[in-house]
C-alpha cells in the first residue's frame, strides 16, 4: 500500500489537484476490514488525473460515467487492491463533496497526505464515524433518494452486507419516495438487489423492503401475490408469505 500511496501523491502532484479518500475505502478502514478498491476523490482534473494514474502504475483507465466525472483504474498487477475508482469532487471543497453523498457511514474523507494517521484526521461532518460504532446506516439528508433512486436500495445492501440497521428516519424516507425507485436503471436495482439475496440475513432486509414498499414497486406483480391463493396455503398472508417463509428456509440450509 505504500508503493501506492506515493504514487497517487506523486501525480496529486505532477496534476496539481487535491486529492481525498473517500467512501467504501474510509468505511472498511475504520471498520477494520480488507477493502480490494480504493475511492478517490479529486479536487480537479479527474479524468487527467485518473489516465496518469493508470499509466503510472501499469493499470487500465475505464470510463464509468463521464458526466459525473467518474473514472476507474483497474490494478493489473497488484494484490492489495484490485482497482481505484477516481471522481470529481462535487462543489468548491470537499466538504461540499461530502454533503452531496448518500450515507453518513459514506460521507467520510482524508487527505492522501494524511494517509498514515486517518483517525486523527478524519474530515465527519453528519457523525458517520459514530454510526459505524453505533452499526446504524443513516441518510445524509432528505432530498439522498430523489438525487439517486437507486441509494434506496444500497441501504439496504450496505446493512445486509455489514449485518447493521437502518435508522427510522432513513426507513422513513424510502417509504416516502419508494416510487422513484422506477426512475433506476434496471441494472443498477439488479446488482444491489443480487448482493442483498447474497448476504447471510437477506429476509429480514427483504421484509424491511416490503413494509416500506420499495420492493412492490420493484415486483408490482408481489401486490398480485399479496392478494390471491390465500386458500391454496396454511399462510394467513398468502402465496407472498409462502414465499417469504421459502426464501428464510433456504437461507437457513
Amino acid at each position: 500500500m505504500e508503493k501506492i500511496i506515493k504514487k497517487i501523491r506523486l501525480v496529486a502532484e505532477k496534476a496539481d489537484t487535491g486529492v481525498f479518500i473517500v467512501g467504501g475505502y474510509m468505511r472498511d478502514f475504520l471498520l477494520n476490514k480488507k477493502s480490494y478498491d480504493m475511492d478517490i476523490c479529486v479536487s480537479k482534473y479527474a479524468e487527467n488525473f485518473a489516465k496518469k494514474l493508470a499509466k503510472n502504475m501499469d493499470g487500465k483507465f475505464i470510463i464509468l460515467d463521464p458526466a459525473n466525472e467518474n473514472y476507474r483504474v483497474a490494478l493489473l498487477k497488484d494484490e492489495s487492491l484490485k482497482y481505484i475508482d477516481v471522481s470529481g469532487m462535487k462543489g468548491k471543497n470537499i466538504k461540499e463533496d461530502l454533503k452531496k453523498r448518500d450515507f453518513t457511514l459514506n460521507a467520510l474523507a482524508v487527505s492522501i497526505n494524511h494517509f498514515y494517521d486517518i483517525k486523527n484526521n478524519i474530515i465527519d461532518l453528519f457523525k458517520g464515524y459514530d454510526d459505524l460504532k453505533n452499526k446504524t446506516v443513516n441518510a445524509v439528508s432528505d432530498t439522498v433518494f430523489k438525487q439517486d433512486p437507486v441509494r434506496m436500495l444500497r441501504c439496504f445492501r450496505i446493512a445486509s452486507e455489514l449485518n447493521f440497521t437502518i435508522s427510522k428516519k432513513t426507513l422513513s424516507l424510502v417509504k416516502k419516495n419508494a416510487g422513484l425507485i422506477k426512475k433506476a436503471a434496471p441494472e443498477m436495482i439488479k446488482n444491489e438487489f443480487f448482493r442483498v439475496l447474497s448476504s447471510n440475513n437477506s429476509v429480514n432486509y427483504i421484509e424491511l423492503m416490503d413494509e416500506c414498499g420499495l420492493l412492490e414497486n420493484i415486483f408490482p406483480v408481489i401486490t398480485e401475490m399479496k392478494k390471491s391463493a390465500r386458500k391454496f396455503y396454511y399462510h394467513p398472508k398468502g402465496l407472498f408469505q409462502h414465499t417469504m417463509l421459502t426464501l428464510d428456509s433456504l437461507e437457513k440450509i
